[in-house]
């Protein structure tokens, strides 16, 4: 399993895929702060409580803050909402957006947060991983659940861990 390393987020075009505008703030922030190019793929404006068009320009006013741009998709079957999208509209709107050396970054299998937009998120660019051999896709590792509720004792561990293992918690995808 790879790590996704300082040297790659300095040399190359980063490219987050997301589900819904702050996701890239609550999920992604660490590695994508560092990012010298980056493009940030949002598949939804988020408008499941019907302030989509708010929390799109929310994304784009975070987006020129790092130093980024962002898309916002808007796919009529990739709305915000407790339903699971199908995996390969979701690769067929980030497809496109693709290009050779680019180093993608995503939610693993468990979607961070268990959101069933995040996990089908995963499986719509898993599906990409196995074709698109021109680029490099990594995914960003869930937290244990229990670790949830630990409170200041998870602190600790992760201080401990970074000491050890410095790099971000984004691994390569299988």
């Amino acid at each position: 399993m790879h790590r996704l390393t300082e040297s790659i987020i300095d040399n190359a075009t980063i490219i987050l895929i997301i589900a819904h505008p702050d996701d890239e703030a609550m999920f992604f922030y660490p590695t994508i702060s560092r990012a010298k190019r980056l493009h940030i793929i949002c598949l939804s404006n988020g408008g499941y409580d019907g302030l989509g068009e708010q929390r799109e320009k929310e994304l784009q006013r975070a987006a020129r803050r790092l130093g980024a741009s962002a898309t916002c998709v808007n796919n009529a079957a990739l709305q915000d909402g407790p339903h699971a999208w199908d995996p390969s509209v979701v690769a067929a709107n980030v497809g496109p957006w693709l290009h050779a050396g680019a180093v993608v970054v995503t939610f693993d299998r468990y979607g961070a947060s268990g959101h069933a937009n995040h996990v089908a998120v995963y499986h719509g660019v898993r599906r990409l991983a196995q074709t698109r051999r021109d680029c490099r896709f990594y995914a960003l590792e869930t937290a244990p659940h229990y670790r949830r509720y630990i409170g200041a004792f998870d602190v600790l561990c992760a201080a401990v861990r970074a000491r050890f293992d410095p790099r971000p918690c984004l691994v390569q995808c299988p």
